[in-house]
């Protein structure tokens, strides 16, 4: 088996600036700067044949100065223990893990992981808490700018971390040695669900202390919605059939369907927008030095229209990407991507509009040493 235990010590930082302009028509510039100094302590011990554990901490320090989010810091620290059982086609995953944030102060998140492995079928369960806190766009974005326009998003400081309970179910079958069907059946339950929801100045302003708001203008302010419930399916079928040397083709097809409601009925942006159905496919051709690699996806969710900004967001659509690239040798090829093909004009949320079409052409090249 090797070594009966290992232990890593991993230490990270990242500094990033970046600029923000909403819109060329008048001053809107953001800067920002944002620090992350992360440590991760892991430990993993094999205790015999079948059981495996698993145990480390974490330690984050979040930072970030801005002229639209203001200047805020948060620590956070987390603890967790994995035990894995395999015996015999049986596999189960269990876990515990503790977090403190500044944001919601301890937190306990259980996980369980079953699956049974037969021949040509998978049997596959889970169950499992998850928490987490607003980050800070959703609790100050905008709330430094003066005189702020309507219909902007808007921060929260006075946001309460989501927390959720999620379970699926799930088999995967084999037909043959170039074909695997799998579906999954799955549920959440969560509270205080972190979205936008488009509210009046009035109701902002005896929340909390959120920028500069024009009178009986209306924001989409970051809120806590109390009980959001979701429940969906997704199926998916892989086929990969080789044709000889260096020739193959693969077809991926994909289905999911979501239903998202909340029992004080509000409409909110993300929950108004997902999509009810979703169909994605994906087809592979390998043949010799030609390769192509062409994808698309259809999506249906609630229409909406923002008339004030000239913006639909549309009940349907399909966006499709294509790639096609030439070994020239055995080591440097060359490729060209055309991404959203026939040019969709679409939204994924009001007043975002998403690229138009766009090309991508690059190269290859395998250096192999001796």
């Amino acid at each position: 088996m090797g070594a009966s235990s290992s232990t890593d010590l991993n230490v990270a930082y990242k500094y990033n600036t970046d600029q923000f302009v909403f819109s060329p028509d008048f001053p809107s510039t953001n800067n920002h700067t944002s620090q992350l100094l992360n440590f991760t302590l892991n430990h993993l011990q094999f205790i015999n044949d079948r059981f495996t554990l698993k145990a480390g901490a974490q330690v984050d320090q979040r930072k970030i100065e801005s002229n639209d989010r203001g200047n805020h810091d948060d620590l956070h620290i987390g603890a967790y223990a994995i035990g894995v059982y395999r015996y015999n086609g049986l596999n189960l995953s269990m876990s515990l893990r503790g977090d403190y944030d500044d944001n919601y102060e301890f937190e306990f998140s259980p996980q369980l992981n079953v699956s049974y492995v037969l021949p040509t079928i998978t049997f596959r369960a889970s169950a499992g808490r998850s928490i987490r806190a607003a980050d800070y766009t959703e609790r100050y974005v905008s709330n430094n700018l003066p005189n702020l326009t309507p219909n902007r998003s808007l921060g929260n400081p006075d946001l309460i971390a989501e927390r959720g309970w999620s379970e699926e179910v799930g088999i995967d079958y084999t037909l043959s040695k170039n074909w695997q069907l799998k579906a999954t059946a799955f549920a959440r339950q969560s509270s205080n669900l972190i979205d936008y929801v488009s509210t009046n100045q009035a109701d902002i302003g005896s929340v909390s202390e959120t920028g500069s708001l024009q009178e009986g203008a209306n924001y989409f302010f970051a809120s806590n919605i109390s009980d959001v419930r979701t429940n969906g399916f997704e199926v998916e079928s892989h086929f990969r059939q080789t044709l000889g040397a260096r020739k193959s083709i693969q077809w991926n097809m994909g289905y999911t369907y979501l239903k998202t409601s909340n029992e004080e009925g509000v409409v909110s942006v993300y929950i108004s927008s997902h999509a009810r159905h979703l169909f994605t496919t994906q087809f592979l051709l390998q043949w010799d030095r030609f390769d192509l690699a062409v994808s698309g996806l259809y999506k249906e969710r609630n229409s909406q229209i923002a008339s004030d900004i000239e913006t639909e967001l549309a009940r349907d659509y399909d966006v499709w990407n294509a790639r096609v690239g030439f070994a020239i040798t055995e080591s440097f090829g060359l490729n060209l991507q055309v991404q959203n093909l026939f040019d969709q004009q679409y939204y994924n949320i009001l007043g975002a509009r998403m690229p138009s079409r766009w090309l991508m052409a690059g190269m290859k090249w395998n250096i192999v040493g001796r």
